[in-house]
């Protein structure tokens, strides 16, 4: 904060003439920028640089007040690089040092719908599931609300249960709110036809969801859950530079 405020102060006086600069670098220890430099990294599927910064600034400062969001980020960023491991580590971690917040409530069913792949996991994702609502009397997380039924989904795919994962996904895509973007549900259902080695409609369902967020098409690219599509001639020019 220190440094963005001095800039703004030569600013002011007239010795930092913004018309000559080209750009601005930021460091993530900078508390203005770490959470949208965080924000562009995993946005352009720099993961392991993501997770890397994220860790520098925990250790620079375990108790700044972004603490939070950096482990919930970690953990993402974990999964996205194959550690599920650590991930199990930052969701305990957040869980019993921040147990109030709605983050972590529902980190376990992540991890669940990432790598859940029996019948048995099916049941216990939407125990689960049932579990973080039932802690969500303010209606906190409301907003993910289809992204969390698109993880149980992703459970039943891999577990060979392609008819009830299907239906959750229509189920979710019918409970949009009138005027909701499709873009919504988009990521999450595609993810699922990808399991199910539908590449055609996961691919369909990613072209929608890069017209609204065109720049994410790194995050698509270098995301895990599209790995088996980036062969595809249709996912590699969705997702070019």
């Amino acid at each position: 904060k220190l440094g963005v405020d001095g800039a703004l102060r030569l600013i002011d006086e007239g010795l930092l003439d913004v018309a000559r600069l080209n750009h601005l670098l930021c460091h993530y220890s900078s508390h203005h920028f770490r959470s949208r430099i965080f924000d562009l990294l995993q946005m352009s599927g720099a993961y392991t640089e993501a997770r890397s910064a994220a860790e520098a600034a925990l250790k620079a400062d375990a108790f700044l007040r972004s603490a939070p969001a950096v482990i919930s980020r970690l953990g993402f960023t974990s999964l996205a690089i194959g550690n599920r491991s650590e991930a199990v580590e930052w969701c305990n971690r957040g869980r019993a040092q921040y147990p109030r917040d709605p983050r972590f409530w529902g980190c376990d069913l992540t991890l669940m719908g990432w790598a859940g792949k029996t019948r048995a996991d099916v049941d216990e994702a939407w125990r689960l599931l049932a579990a973080s609502e039932a802690r969500d009397s303010a209606n906190l997380l409301v907003s993910g609300a289809g992204t969390r039924r698109l993880l149980v989904a992703a459970v039943a795919a891999r577990a060979g249960l392609s008819d009830s994962a299907l239906a959750i996904a229509r189920r979710v895509r019918d409970s949009l709110p009138a005027g909701a973007p499709s873009s919504a549900v988009d990521y999450g259902e595609a993810y699922v036809h990808a399991l199910l080695g539908h590449e055609d409609q996961a691919i369909t369902l990613l072209e929608s969801y890069l017209r609204a967020n065109p720049a994410l098409r790194g995050q698509v690219r270098q995301s895990p859950w599209f790995a088996t599509l980036r062969t595809t001639p249709r996912f590699q020019a969705i997702t070019a530079p």
